[in-house]
Parts: C-alpha cells; sequence; structure tokens
C-alpha cells in the first residue's frame, strides 16, 4: 500500500486484464476485487478504518488500469487526514527537540 495524503492506495500487479474485466464491491466492510472471468479474487481491509470504526463505502473508491497495473484507492475521512497530520507534526516536534538537546559535533576539516 502506497498512501497519498487524501486517499489510501493499493497497486495490484500482473493484472492483465481489460479494465472492464474487474468487478470492485464492498463485503464486510472490506474491499473485494473480482474478475468477470473468475481468474483474480482479492478482499482486503484497511485498518484505519476499523480503528476509526468507519464502514466502506464503493463510492469512495476508484480505480484504474494501466498495463498490468491495477490502482485501488480510497478516499480519506477528514477525519483521518486530520489524525495522520497531527501524528506527523507531533514526530517533527520531537525530532526538532532531539536535534536542540542534541547537537551535531563539528566537522573536523584539513
Amino acid at each position: 500500500m502506497v498512501d497519498s495524503k487524501d486517499h489510501f492506495v493499493w497497486k495490484l500487479k500482473n493484472v492483465p486484464y481489460p479494465t472492464e474485466t474487474f468487478i470492485i464491491s464492498v463485503e464486510n466492510n472490506k474491499i473485494v476485487i473480482s474478475t468477470t472471468n473468475k481468474k483474480y479474487f482479492k478482499k482486503f481491509r484497511i485498518p484505519d478504518m476499523d480503528r476509526f470504526g468507519y464502514k466502506i463505502k464503493k463510492e469512495d473508491i476508484t480505480y484504474l488500469h494501466h498495463g498490468s497495473v491495477l490502482t485501488i484507492m480510497y478516499a480519506k475521512p477528514k477525519e483521518i487526514v486530520d489524525s495522520e497530520q497531527n501524528t506527523l507534526n507531533e514526530v517533527e516536534q520531537h525530532a526538532i527537540a532531539v536535534a536542540e538537546t542534541n547537537p551535531m559535533p563539528e566537522l573536523l576539516t584539513h
């Protein structure tokens, strides 16, 4: 999974079927990917959605197919985007505090 700021993103490789072959659905709060030719089937959860108690909605799923790679994108709810941003801010503040209390030693030059 390679998330973006606003989407959860999955890249499924080696799926050479035409775009119209794919069926994307939601079942038991999991994204389900299958093909009409019954040659591919995969289910997966979104742990962050589970953690926040959100249900996956089919209308928030988009996908594109290029070559033999199927890219699935799910729009992140605002609360998850905000939570991730807060976490990044906390990590940044911690890194700054550590850098200020442990300065880099001077490099010796000759």
